[in-house]
């Protein structure tokens, strides 16, 4: 430090001294705040939309061969839960992309269940139409419409479910 500038330092008041002496941004003062942890962990909304979306299949099957609600299933085209597993999981992929393209993978302060429900039936909706679109493609042996129509339905209410369960543990 050259004299000049220590006695222009002396002629200032005390204060302004001190400033100059020890600068500290307001970053350094007044830090960001931490991110909250949320209670839930981050892959359990993934996982437990995968298994509900593996039991609504389920479901949908026992709708349409075993209680053949809406519509009787004639007796040729009854078909085993077999050959529909790889559906299954195919479903509850594309489920998983789906929703987690509609950001329903985040938990986000302020968004209302309906919101939720809604952005979940898209996500539900765009699944079962390339599933089925998957079907008339491969052509394969095994594949119901109405069973789709089901297996929707029960993934909506299954994973609505799930959803208001999430709200009243996080409240």
């Amino acid at each position: 430090m050259c004299p000049e500038s220590a006695d222009a330092l002396k002629d200032q008041p005390r204060r302004h001294r001190a400033r100059r002496e020890n600068p500290m941004s307001l970053a350094e003062r007044f830090p960001p705040p931490r991110p909250r942890r949320s209670p839930v962990p981050a892959w359990t909304l993934p996982i437990a939309d995968f298994m509900l979306a593996l039991l609504a299949f389920v479901l949908g099957y026992i709708a349409r061969y075993q209680l053949n609600l809406i519509r009787p299933v004639l007796e040729i085209n009854q078909a085993p839960f077999e050959p529909y597993i790889p559906f299954a999981l195919l479903y509850a992929v594309l489920l998983y992309f789906a929703h987690h393209s509609n950001g329903l993978y985040r938990l986000v302060r302020g968004r209302s269940l309906i919101e939720e429900v809604t952005n979940s039936a898209n996500g539900i909706a765009t699944a079962a139409v390339v599933l089925l679109a998957f079907f008339f493609v491969t052509q394969c042996y095994v594949s119901s419409r109405l069973m789709m129509v089901y297996v929707g339905v029960f993934t909506l209410v299954l994973t609505g479910i799930s959803r208001v369960v999430l709200r009243l543990l996080l409240a």
